[in-house]
């Protein structure tokens, strides 16, 4: 799970970095709002595998 979380924010380093990036037409706001829904989709994807996580080990007791 830590290597998919190291490899979305690589990811986005290296698009906020990507020099063509201006070129391309996005406002600052669309980016934001971009990089803010796939912060979300981590936060969300990581509080569902320690929920299962959780309760997994729980059912064993």
């Amino acid at each position: 799970m830590k290597h998919y979380l190291e490899l979305a924010i690589g990811w986005i380093v290296a698009l906020r970095s990507d020099p063509r990036q201006s070129q391309r037409g996005l406002s600052q706001s669309t980016e934001v709002a971009i990089l803010l829904a796939a912060a979300l989709t981590v936060a969300a994807a990581i509080v569902v595998a320690v929920k299962a996580f959780v309760s997994k080990k729980l059912s064993g007791f």
